[in-house]
């Protein structure tokens, strides 16, 4: 995992705080490994104070994109929370797996773990070079991320140039779902 912050990896009893803001620019370069705007945390609980800026503007992406935090939760009482606005700008590059704007949580035995981000997310995709996304885009959290703030999507540029096979979705990925009037459960896109 490429990360902005630290890479953290703790017992369940210890909550590592973590101060300051986050910057990441990358101009090109093929990642295989997730690209996380702030902290990796490895089992326990973190919480960083501070902004994430998170700049794309060229590069191969293999594995998915984080603006916020990378949470791999191993005990039911896991915690990551990020405290601070989520800056994710996308001006190019080709996404083979989903971006999210916010927090990326991994579940290992259906723990009830779960990130927060308790600030905004601001999404901004610009297609003034070749954008292309084989998978969704959303601009929350995935997994059991909960966001306290409002989530910015904004798309600007040259619709020519922006390539999606997935869907934008304006939500987290477990959050906005609704059943419909047969019963079936199905997600809200933007």
């Amino acid at each position: 995992v490429a990360t902005g912050g630290k890479k953290i990896k703790i017992g369940i009893d210890n909550r590592i705080p973590v101060d300051g803001n986050t910057h990441i620019t990358v101009n090109s370069g093929t990642f295989k490994s997730n690209l996380i705007g702030a902290d990796s945390v490895i089992t326990g609980a973190a919480r960083r104070n501070g902004n994430v800026t998170l700049t794309i503007n060229g590069g191969n992406f293999e594995r998915q994109v984080a603006g916020g935090m990378y949470f791999y939760a191993q005990n039911p009482f896991d915690e990551a929370v990020l405290v601070g606005d989520v800056n994710m700008t996308i001006n190019g590059g080709t996404f083979n797996a989903r971006v999210y704007g916010g927090n990326f949580a991994y579940l290992d035995n259906e723990f009830a773990a779960q990130t927060k981000l308790i600030g905004d997310i601001n999404l901004t995709i610009n297609a003034t070079s070749e954008i292309t996304f084989n998978e969704h885009v959303t601009a929350g959290s995935r997994g059991t991320g909960r966001i306290y703030g409002d989530i910015n999507v904004t798309v600007t540029g040259d619709g020519s140039k922006l390539n999606f096979t997935g869907k934008l979705i304006g939500d987290s990925n477990a959050g906005g779902y609704y059943t419909t009037s047969g019963g079936y459960r199905e997600q809200s896109y933007v």
